[in-house]
């Protein structure tokens, strides 16, 4: 499959755990990458964070720069008391939820012209064509969106193996369409739309060496410090300057660096309450996190106002100068 993402992107599939190989249900497909992980043993228990890298079933595993995701559909049976577990549970273990809702033909769909014309409601509801109320000449057993997608791609067929010469040459236009729909796979659960396309552009980007960088600045900050700090960022990067009190809650960053910045006080890292809620904000970012203290202090002196946070949070600290 092309999706014309270069070669330092490399996609694996997570192996289902032993016995579960027919299964589907999205929270074995969590616990599935949570085993491969290290994170958990076969029999579903935790596994003590000093112990993942030994357990873990990839050799090269770095959770800094690697990405896991578990893709799967809103319409699920039984998925909804699950959810907020899967949620959870990715969240704590930095595994990104990849949701269709109503399930994957919405994706599919959207790789064809006039997606617009299907009432949005119909779309989410996905109903069966019983007694031939939706089409005449289809099989009651189908339902909307597979009936739709079949009609596109000309004999698509749901469960069977799919045919990406279909869609490869408007897979494009698909991450375009998707924009137009809900994109926010913890919004998805009640909303039309699809993360999919998000995951593609998310690679694409990655691959060719791009970042998307946010910068938190405490509100007095220098603009000559600023100005360091943005002229010291690499190339081919998009800054977003978020300047306290001020952040937008619902950007959230593709890939590559979430910078903090405060003071260093001893060997604690301070920062502004507002910049402490951003980073709980991002907490599930798998990207680079890094602090940045922008005055260092010898002694463990606090101001009064400022927060402390543990350093482990971050992966790097760099200094402003």
């Amino acid at each position: 499959m092309e999706l014309n993402i270069k070669n330092d992107v490399y996609i694996e599939v997570v192996e289902k755990q032993e016995g579960q190989e027919t299964l589907s249900h999205p929270m074995q497909l969590v616990k599935a990458c949570l085993f491969q992980m290290g994170r958990i043993d076969l029999e579903g228990n935790h596994i003590p964070e000093d112990k993942w890298k030994e357990n873990c079933k990839w050799d090269d595993f770095d959770e800094k720069i690697d990405q896991v995701c578990v893709i799967f559909d809103r319409d699920y049976r039984k998925l909804t008391e699950a959810l907020k577990e899967i949620f959870s549970l990715c969240a704590q273990h930095g595994i990104k939820v990849v949701m269709s809702n109503p399930n994957f033909e919405l994706w599919l769909l959207m790789h064809f012209p006039n997606i617009k014309q299907y009432a949005p409601e119909m779309l989410l509801e996905n109903r069966k064509n019983l007694r031939h109320q939706l089409f005449s000449d289809v099989s009651t057993n189908k339902k909307y969106l597979e009936i739709l997608v079949s009609k596109n791609a000309d004999g698509y067929v749901k469960g069977s193996k799919l045919k990406f010469e279909k869609f490869l040459p408007l897979i494009d236009t698909a991450v375009k369409r998707a924009k137009t729909y809900c994109e926010d796979s913890y919004k998805i659960v009640n909303e039309l739309g699809t993360s999919v396309g998000r995951l593609i552009e998310e690679m694409k980007k990655y691959s060719d060496g791009h970042l998307e960088i946010i910068i938190a600045v405490p509100c007095d900050m220098e603009p000559e410090a600023k100005e360091r700090l943005k002229n010291n960022l690499p190339y081919k990067s998009d800054v977003t300057v978020l300047e306290e009190p001020y952040f937008v809650s619902d950007l959230f960053p593709k890939n590559g660096m979430l910078v903090a910045c405060g003071y260093s006080g001893g060997d604690r890292a301070m920062i502004l309450p507002d910049t402490y809620r951003m980073a709980e904000h991002y907490s599930i970012f798998r990207g680079q996190k890094v602090f940045v203290p922008y005055v260092e202090l010898e002694s463990s002196f606090r101001y009064g106002g400022w927060m402390e946070i543990n350093q482990r949070r971050f992966c790097t600290k760099w200094r402003c100068r």
